[in-house]
């Protein structure tokens, strides 16, 4: 599996703020990203969760995955499957695709 990156892409005179997906790995022909609309419910990664579900539907990529803050948004990895799942207290937070 590879890491995914998250950000927040302020508005345009033309676009709503987004946040922006795309892939770690930095072969030229797995630059793809995704763009989905932020989750205005929370202010933290889950905001960036439907960007990621996005990405990983696309690849048909199931499994848990957990986030970690970077210099600009969110580095997310996959985790064991066996890895139990959290409450909305716990952290780190286990999100499921």
């Amino acid at each position: 599996m590879v890491a995914l990156h998250t950000r927040f892409s302020g508005p345009t005179d033309t676009r709503g703020s987004r946040i922006v997906c795309h892939r770690m790995d930095w072969s030229p022909r797995h630059r793809e990203r995704v763009i989905a609309d932020p989750d205005d419910t929370f202010s933290d990664e889950r905001s960036h969760f439907p960007a990621v579900k996005k990405l990983c539907a696309r690849h048909d990529w199931h499994g848990k995955l957990v986030a970690g803050g970077s210099d600009n948004g969110y580095v997310w990895v996959f985790v064991p499957t066996n890895t139990p799942s959290t409450s909305e207290t716990d952290y780190p937070l286990v999100y499921e695709v």
